[in-house]
């Protein structure tokens, strides 16, 4: 059972989990979910922590930025490191 993150773990830390806990009630049954929206395992979780890497290179010089900023990506960078996380601790419990 995971522990409730407490006031002894970065603010960054906290809000990323409540972001990833509010959204997962969008996307329903987890297992399920991550299986669906990250088909192809390893390459799927890397390609995604690819993609908000670039996202955050692109955003570095940007004199304007109309949606998602750096704080961002870096919350959803945060958050795709964990489900990639997990997923390995999974294969290895296998």
């Amino acid at each position: 059972m995971a522990k409730k993150l407490s006031t002894k773990h970065h603010p960054v830390l906290v809000e990323a989990a409540e972001i990833q806990a509010a959204k997962s009630n969008d996307y329903g049954d987890i297992d399920y979910s991550r299986s669906v929206y990250f088909p192809f395992g390893h390459e799927s979780y890397l390609t995604m922590l690819h993609i908000k890497i670039e996202r955050l290179k692109s955003l570095k010089d940007a004199d304007t930025i109309n949606f998602e900023g750096q704080y961002d990506s870096v919350l959803d960078l945060i958050n795709y490191a964990s489900f990639y996380g997990a997923y390995l601790k999974d294969k290895t419990n296998d």
